[in-house]
């Protein structure tokens, strides 16, 4: 339909790169020590630990069987349907058109390190109510503190996931740019909605995470309405 919107969120590639390491537990696959030093020495030279056809098997689109995508090189541009992306860049024109396309089929590329500003931006695009964009933060803050060391890595990774870093770099400064355009009155929303998820995250955490396994759906579903009341007037 005409009035379809397309959005998704995009991460820093070496986030990203963080995330597909435990997601497809990479440290086992490329024996590598299972700890932070793994990524760092995957880091050191990626050429080293990445084979198409060895990584591709722990990270297998099984739909599509799609056994030729790297989980480490580029990942980003494959899931956003660009394929054999030439490393000496002779295809250099074709991709600059291809992020000409993108930028005209989406209507909305958020960033989860501005997840809150994303969400926001989200609901207004939408007209969704406050709730429908509640989140519970789940990812361990230890291995986030830890994922900032390896940043002083960049420039290796650069080199190895060089179109990921493209798109990264051509969209994030489109995002802020819209997130500036909203105005003072999104910030402020933005920091009431921060502030309402800080009480939403005490109040699932103390009550509803220690009684799933001991209440009915029906008995959750009454206390999700008295968090409703409470914080969602």
């Amino acid at each position: 339909p005409k009035q379809t919107k397309f959005v998704t969120i995009l991460r820093h590639p070496l986030n990203q790169l963080s995330s597909v390491f435990g997601q497809f537990n990479l440290c086992k696959h490329f024996k590598l020590m299972s700890s932070n030093s793994c990524l760092e020495a995957f880091l050191e030279n990626p050429e080293k630990y990445d084979h198409l056809k060895r990584c591709s098997e722990c990270c297998v689109n099984e739909e599509s069987n799609d056994r030729k995508r790297s989980c480490t090189k580029n990942f980003m541009a494959s899931h956003f349907g660009y394929r054999n992306v030439p490393d000496n860049y002779t295809h250099l024109f074709r991709f600059h058109d291809w992020l000409e396309y993108l930028d005209d089929r989406f209507d909305f590329i958020g960033f989860t390190e501005n997840m809150p500003e994303s969400l926001v931006y989200l609901r207004r695009l939408f007209q969704w109510d406050t709730i429908d964009i509640l989140t519970l933060h789940l990812r361990n803050k230890e291995s986030e503190k830890n994922i900032n060391s390896f940043h002083k890595m960049s420039d290796t990774y650069k080199r190895w996931s060089q179109v990921d870093y493209m798109i990264y770099n051509h969209f994030y400064p489109t995002f802020q740019r819209k997130i500036k355009e909203a105005g003072d009155d999104l910030q402020s929303e933005v920091q009431h909605y921060v502030s309402l998820l800080e009480k939403v995250s005490t109040f699932c955490y103390r009550l509803c995470t220690d009684l799933v396994q001991w209440f009915s759906s029906e008995t959750l579903e009454k206390h999700f309405e008295y968090l409703q009341r409470i914080y969602l007037p």
